[in-house]
């Protein structure tokens, strides 16, 4: 299978909607483009999307998609801002936009940081553009507090899915708080293969098994469950197709970080877990999004 390299040029649509009217555009941009982000502007009372996308995208049919939205919202469809960033740019501008960030007693920092991590720090090596999660995104934030917050309260897991691992940075943790093996596993080949070179540059290649496939059909998921701690940085969507396979892997009295949704879409989310024996533990919430911590009794 042909795939793309990872300094190849991406696309990249920014646009504003008023305050109030995200949750709907957001539902369409986090189907529609390979990443995404929001940003609210105080000042303006806007919201920023961005979509980003690893192929030219179709921008006439994304403008129709947006004034479908926009009549159902009854606003006047935003104005899009359409860029190609070459590759090289691309990961420069991830490089120069990703400052320090501290989640817990993980501190997360690109390879351009050459300076001590804070004293009793758990630091985190990752470089954003090759591959999704370096830690900048809210969710990705949002589950590391979780991951310490599960540290900090519960017992160690002995074993560990992070399923839709992106680079790895979820599992590493896992795996650096507790000494303890995590299977990794994501649908992207190329995050399959960022994540096992992160996993040994920052010292835990040993405790990570990187894996390529869909959802948690891969024998070796399989074999390994059940797991104590299962952390799912994906969409609201997938989360809940997968919820079924999901607590079927998770073992009695594990926990279960769930996020890649919207404050809104909580929900949704929870009404696919509650039924299958699961309750909430606890919510953290950075800038729009959610992440989930459940309890399997």
């Amino acid at each position: 299978m042909s795939r793309k390299p990872v300094h190849a040029a991406v696309w990249r649509i920014e646009f504003d909607v008023p305050e109030g009217m995200e949750g709907m555009f957001a539902e369409f941009i986090s189907d529609a483009s390979d990443s995404m982000a929001m940003m609210k502007d105080e000042v303006a009372g806007l919201w920023r999307f961005t979509s980003i996308f690893q192929d030219r995208p179709d921008v006439r049919a994304f403008i129709s998609d947006l004034s479908v939205i926009s009549a159902a919202c009854r606003i006047t469809p935003p104005q899009i801002r359409t860029e190609e960033i070459p590759g090289t740019d691309w990961v420069m501008e991830n490089l120069q936009s990703f400052p320090p960030m501290q989640a817990g007693r993980f501190f997360v920092h690109g390879s351009h940081w050459a300076e001590r991590p804070p004293v009793g720090s758990i630091a985190l090596k990752v470089d954003a553009g090759a591959a999704f999660g370096s830690g900048e995104h809210a969710t990705t934030r949002a589950c590391l507090m979780a991951i310490d917050h599960l540290a900090r309260h519960e017992r160690r897991p002995e074993y560990t899915l992070d399923l839709g691992c992106g680079t790895a940075i979820l599992g590493m943790a896992v795996a650096k708080r507790h000494l303890r093996p995590v299977v990794a596993s994501d649908i992207d080949p190329v995050a399959v293969e960022v994540a096992q070179e992160n996993a040994w540059q920052n010292g835990v290649g040993p405790l990570l098994t990187c894996l390529t496939t869909d959802g948690l059909k891969h024998p070796t998921i399989r074999e390994t469950a059940p797991y104590d701690l299962v952390v799912a940085n994906i969409l609201a969507r997938p989360l809940i197709r997968l919820a079924g396979d999901i607590v079927t892997s998770l073992a009695p009295g594990g926990n279960l970080v769930l996020s890649g949704l919207l404050n809104h879409q909580e929900q949704r989310v929870l009404a696919a877990y509650r039924p299958r024996g699961l309750r909430l533990v606890r919510q953290f919430r950075i800038d729009g999004w959610t992440a989930l911590v459940l309890h399997r009794d």
